[in-house]
């Protein structure tokens, strides 16, 4: 099975060179399609447009994958339930390593109840029918609730060997991320207002006791930093009306 590999990017010398080479010694790549247009919505829904195959792999530039990464994902194609298969993959941060694994340790598989959006398999015909709204943040949740709203279930792994280089480098604001994730009603839900908060407050009271998986209370830092950037971009978004 050969797919094509689709890499958005607001600038191609952003791709991790380790990523690009895993890419080109991989017989399973068809083509590699470098998508720079904008905004990153756009981007995906263009790289498919430019894709010929049934499946499509996206990768966020940012990734290192992996050899057998394919192989893992591929192995769930014939599932007729299955629409697009991800890996969880863990950022380079020891933040977020610590938070990863003690949330492994008091909710077993919980990947399965997620979906990560830095390397996916995904059936073309859903990004050509797809349909988003000019955004960088929050796409990745917008087209992950699509896939649930319309066509059938995004498979989720265990992580398998995949590093993100985002956090560790970047140091994200969520608050603009928090402010579209309620502008999008993406946890318009019933209690959708509660199960937000209780999720923030949740993951500040989990970042007292992270520093035993990091070694340091910067830990605890960064995740209170990150729950109330997340409450403070949520309510943002409901004092202008949404």
């Amino acid at each position: 099975m050969k797919v094509d590999v689709i890499i958005p990017t607001r600038n191609p010398t952003n791709i991790r060179p380790k990523l690009l080479r895993t890419l080109h010694n991989a017989e399973w790549v068809n083509q590699l399609i470098i998508e720079t247009s904008k905004p990153l919505s756009y981007a995906r829904v263009n790289g498919a447009r430019k894709a010929s195959t049934e499946w499509i792999v996206m990768i966020d530039d940012d990734v290192e994958l992996p050899s057998h990464w394919f192989e893992i994902v591929a192995s769930h194609v014939n599932n007729p339930k299955v629409i697009a298969v991800s890996t969880e993959i863990w950022d380079t941060s020891k933040h977020d390593s610590a938070f990863r694994t003690m949330l492994a340790k008091i909710q077993p598989n919980y990947w399965e109840r997620n979906f990560d959006n830095h390397a996916y398999l995904i059936k073309r015909e859903i990004l050509l029918n797809w349909n988003p709204p000019p955004c960088f943040y929050c796409e990745d949740d917008l087209l992950f609730h699509f896939v649930l709203d319309n066509y059938g279930k995004w498979l989720n792994l265990q992580n398998i060997g995949g590093r993100h280089y985002g956090i560790a480098f970047l140091h994200p604001n969520r608050v603009p991320w928090a402010y579209y994730l309620r502008a999008y009603k993406i946890w318009a839900k019933p209690r959708g207002n509660l199960r937000y908060i209780k999720n923030c407050l949740g993951k500040m009271f989990l970042a007292l006791f992270l520093p035993v998986y990091s070694g340091s209370l910067k830990t605890t830092f960064f995740w209170m930093r990150w729950s109330v950037q997340q409450l403070t971009g949520w309510f943002m978004a409901m004092l202008d009306g949404y």
